[in-house]
């Protein structure tokens, strides 16, 4: 992530798009938590797609090391061979994994709204999180903070639901 970015419309359709597709959107509660746990997630084996993902959001990515799989998988080839025939595999790639959780999560699906196709739920999860949001000094609101800040630089727009987030650093 060594170049800065700044995130317009042309950038929100790019995410929108890869969500769309690649994307799963997962909100879990438990009695251990106060509010939902909302987590966004692609996972990959295009390394250069999750480098451009992370660096949209100022996130860092992780791999995930390949690995031997218990079952064999098999793939008909549709790159490169003129005559049908299977691939079978018994290792799973390498794969990079861009993730967002909680509130920053939140703000990029609320930006995102305009441009995914598919209904998703994403008002519904949206007004969860930021209905059980930290109050600003409050145990766990300085990450709130943080997230706000860092999406807020790179140039997602924070509406009003997450404006009282948006400090400025001291």
């Amino acid at each position: 992530m060594s170049e800065t970015v700044r995130v317009g419309p042309s950038e929100k359709t790019w995410v929108a798009a890869i969500v769309d597709t690649r994307g799963r959107i997962t909100s879990t509660t438990t009695i251990h938590r106060a509010s939902a746990h909302l987590r966004l997630r692609v996972t990959n084996r295009n390394t250069r797609l999750i480098d451009r993902l992370c660096q949209l959001t100022g996130v860092e990515p992780s791999i995930l090391a390949s690995r031997q799989i218990d079952q064999t998988d098999r793939r008909g080839c549709v790159e490169h061979c003129p005559t049908a025939h299977i691939h079978t595999h018994t290792e799973m790639p390498v794969m990079a994994v861009w993730a967002l959780t909680g509130a920053g999560a939140a703000v990029v699906l609320d930006n995102l709204r305009p441009f995914l196709l598919e209904d998703r739920g994403i008002d519904r999860i949206v007004d969860d999180v930021t209905r059980t949001l930290p109050k600003p000094g409050t145990r766990g609101a300085a990450a709130v903070v943080r997230s706000m800040n860092r999406l807020h630089g790179l140039g997602w727009d924070i509406t009003e639901p997450f404006q009282p987030w948006l400090i400025p650093a001291a």
